[in-house]
């Protein structure tokens, strides 16, 4: 069953005054618990097609269909409703509330879509991240490992359609990185998620269903 398609999908941003393209009649299909590997270099617009995927911003042309529903056909709290419904995002920088505990964090999806009565499914994700002696305290307690599996907690609580990951471990040591990134795929695998990630490590390109690099503002099979 397809849970993404983008079609035609084109996006141009302004520098020094000028139009640039960075995304060009970029096309994509997601099927049900896929794993797809996006690779390519700094600035060919991958954070930027994430980005266009989660709704955080509207693509110059082109549509995002997910689960049926056009994203490009929703105004910006349509789009932000959907995402909190449907959609997990994991950050390279973590992005957690410094003022909420590591059980708040990971409650917060839970939170703003009226679904607290599912707090066993954080329990549960704390336990297998090897975190559950970590619930009541902050983040700035936390190393950066632990703050990026509570993260990836946060991600997943909701058990969204659609996991996006953009560079999770990139912040991370390389020791560090190889812990949370195989607890990550563990997590991605039992849960059977539909997932796009992005790295620059084609080390884990051995974990996905599909890598696809991003060039020149379109999708390329990676042999």
């Amino acid at each position: 069953m397809s849970v993404l398609e983008v079609s035609g999908l084109c996006k141009c941003f302004e520098v020094a005054g000028a139009s640039q393209s960075i995304l060009q009649d970029l096309d994509l299909r997601m099927d049900s618990g896929e794993l797809l590997m996006l690779l390519g270099p700094s600035g060919s617009g991958k954070s930027s097609l994430l980005n266009l995927i989660a709704g955080v911003d509207k693509p110059d042309a082109g549509t995002i269909r997910m689960l049926g529903q056009d994203l490009t056909a929703l105004d910006e709290a349509g789009r932000t409703r959907f995402r909190r419904q449907h959609i997990g995002v994991v950050y390279q920088f973590f992005n957690l509330i410094p003022t909420l505990t590591v059980m708040e964090n990971i409650l917060l999806p839970l939170s703003l879509n009226g679904r607290l009565d599912e707090q066993p499914q954080a329990e549960a994700q704390l336990e297998a991240m090897g975190l559950a002696d970590k619930r009541n305290q902050f983040p700035e307690q936390l190393s950066g490992g632990e703050q990026q599996r509570v993260a990836i907690c946060r991600a997943l609580v909701h058990k969204p359609a659609l996991l996006l990951a953009d560079e999770p471990t990139g912040s991370l040591d390389n020791d560090t990185a190889d812990l949370v990134m195989a607890q990550m795929l563990d997590t991605l695998k039992r849960e059977k998620m539909t997932t796009i990630m992005v790295t620059h490590s084609e080390a884990l390109t051995q974990h996905a269903d599909r890598v696809l690099r991003l060039h020149r503002g379109r999708l390329e099979p990676v042999s």
